[in-house]
């Protein structure tokens, strides 16, 4: 098998990898995900792609974000017509983000989201492997990261010699849940590959960074956040939580719940709205996946999505049944359009007695009155970076006020408004109002000097591991043994720093672990395929179905003479011909 990584290399976004399995002639895609960073992500989009979509037999797809499946319309719009492997909840999620992404993109049309193939396992979920193709399999492995987010190994096997058998692990993006600590809410630890793999095509996002315990701490994150709520609301509100719909948006309303449900915030449903049309749509697709189990390959039947994490916050037990039920019912509670108080159940007690989920929904005709209303309330509204989403609205209306407050809630590119408003409002008031600078919020020009509202960061939400998971991740301890995940190492999905860091610190490990050299590639350029047999750089031409096109045939006019009786019972069909032939044989007399 040879493998072409697409991308991202040296960026973080536009996830694709080509796996070419030569024997068959059957190209597999891991991954086709939209650009989001660079000079012009959107012109990098709209690039023809480096193979022939029509040659490609699958898509495995290991989560729903858009710089993961973003570009699958577009393979389905220039001739691909096989289907998308990956779980039911994120073929549920890229639905959403697609079909959304659609309405504001001019690159594809929403139809072409209505065209894709997905398949998905049954319930042996993470223990039966899916077919892909003769001698071919794909096995996932939960990634802790999103909902239906998963790692995804392919292996490929060979009949005749057991022996011979291959095996590959895209690792997707991965969380920072394990089996000790649950760092996101709602979500399973992360899983490990079945068995060693020969390649491991590994993530590194935050390779180059390590966070403090406290920021792994999901009560310290909890803490702060009902500090700044009350403190906002105090200032006389409204307190804004720019949130994105994946993940984000329902990990933020789980803690506010519990939050309230332990009595260290005051709110009722009049006084937290949800404004976020996309997030309510992924929101029920996450109180529904609470709901599904799966067989282990044990024969045992166990939470899908669902973690333990979730039953330790709120005082329950993770193996008993009733226990399990009554979780599902009120998380399917929290995350439905419109949630009302639900009577708690004679067995309930302690804080998950008060854990009764409320909140009100904001229809798109009341945003502006209920923006210009202000007032002591808790906005979660979806646009993380605050570029765009409902949250636009709701800053236009508020940052020049000075009894508002801004919680972001992770990350915000320096080029966004987040990022701006991140770093302005960490200024003392007479720096603040030295600044010339403009930004937008939506359309409309604000003066950064203007800034009034408070501004500060919640840390705790992210999705991504950081180098210290990272490393976890490949070299695991199960049961106090520490194995590899792979033998051979391809670093992706990461700027360079971020990749050198990472990969400098893998060899470190494995030294540490007396596990001797651990080879480490980091692919530079979408022109060059590894061979995963000798580990030889080839050209990428083949695997990306590129050869040189055969010569066109010569055809003489003796052929066609051939071709002229062939065709004797077709009058029409043999007169034209008879007239081409003609007209061959008096060029090639003039010749």
């Amino acid at each position: 098998m040879k493998l072409v990584s697409l991308g991202p290399l040296g960026k973080v976004t536009g996830s694709c990898y080509l796996l070419h399995d030569e024997e068959a002639d059957i190209r597999v895609l891991v991954d086709c995900g939209e650009h989001q960073d660079g000079p012009d992500p959107d012109a990098k989009n709209r690039e023809p792609f480096p193979f022939d979509p029509r040659r490609i037999h699958c898509v495995v797809l290991t989560h729903g974000h858009l710089d993961h499946c973003g570009r699958i319309p577009d393979l389905y719009a220039d001739g691909f017509v096989g289907p998308v492997y990956c779980t039911r909840e994120t073929a549920e999620v890229a639905k959403v983000v697609l079909a959304d992404a659609a309405r504001w993109s001019e690159r594809y049309d929403p139809r072409w989201v209505d065209r894709i193939k997905w398949r998905h396992p049954d319930r042996k979920l993470f223990a039966k492997p899916l077919v892909l193709a003769k001698n071919l399999l794909a096995l996932f492995h939960r990634s802790a990261h999103i909902v239906g987010a998963v790692s995804v190994e392919i292996i490929k096997t060979s009949p005749s010699d057991p022996d011979r058998e291959r095996r590959i692990v895209f690792s997707g993006d991965i969380g920072n849940n394990t089996r000790e600590v649950a760092v996101q809410p709602l979500l399973g630890h992360r899983m490990l590959p079945s068995r060693p793999a020969d390649w491991v095509v590994m993530e590194s996002t935050y390779g180059d960074r390590r966070r403090s315990p406290e920021q792994l701490d999901g009560e310290l994150r909890r803490k702060r956040l009902a500090a700044l709520v009350r403190e906002g609301l105090e200032r006389g509100g409204p307190v804004i939580i720019p949130v994105f719909a994946v993940q984000r948006l329902q990990d933020v309303l789980y803690d506010l719940h519990l939050l309230v449900a332990r009595g260290e915030l005051d709110l009722d449903p009049e006084t937290l709205l949800v404004d976020a049309p996309m997030g309510l749509k992924i929101n029920r697709i996450v109180g529904k996946a609470a709901q599904r189990d799966f067989v282990s390959s044990s024969g045992k039947v166990r939470l899908a999505w669902l973690g333990k994490g979730t039953f330790r916050d709120l005082g329950l037990d993770p193996d008993d049944t009733d226990h399990i039920r009554r979780l599902q019912v009120r998380l399917a509670a929290i995350f439905t359009d419109s949630p009302r108080p639900q009577p708690p159940h004679p067995k309930d007690e302690g804080v998950f007695l008060r854990f009764l989920p409320a909140w009100r929904p904001v229809p798109w005709e009341e945003r502006d009155a209920l923006v210009e209303a202000g007032g002591a309330k808790v906005v979660v509204a979806s646009g993380g970076m605050c570029e765009g989403g409902p949250v636009v609205s709701w800053l236009a209306g508020h940052l020049h006020r000075p009894e508002a407050t801004v919680l972001l809630s992770g990350y915000c590119s320096p080029c966004t408004l987040g990022g701006a408003l991140q770093q302005v409002g960490a200024l003392v008031p007479d720096q603040r109002a030295r600044l010339s600078r403009e930004v937008l919020v939506g359309d409309a020009p604000f003066r950064l000097r203007d800034l009034r509202a408070r501004v500060e960061s919640l840390w705790g939400y992210s999705a991504h591991a950081d180098q210290a998971g990272l490393v976890d991740w490949l070299f695991p301890n199960h049961n106090g043994t520490v194995r590899q995940a792979g033998g051979r190492v391809i670093l992706t999905h990461g700027n360079d720093v971020a990749r050198a860091k990472l990969a400098e610190r893998l060899r470190e490990r494995s030294h540490e672990l007396g596990l001797g050299e651990i080879e480490v590639r980091m692919p530079m350029t979408d022109d060059v395929a590894l061979d995963l047999e000798s580990g030889d750089e080839v050209s990428a031409a083949t695997a990306l179905g590129l050869e040189p096109e055969a010569s066109p045939a010569v055809i003489t006019a003796g052929d066609l003479r051939i071709l002229v009786d062939a065709v004797a019972c077709l009058p029409e069909m043999r007169q034209l011909l008879r007239d081409v032939l003609d007209r061959i044989e008096e060029i090639e007399h003039r010749l």
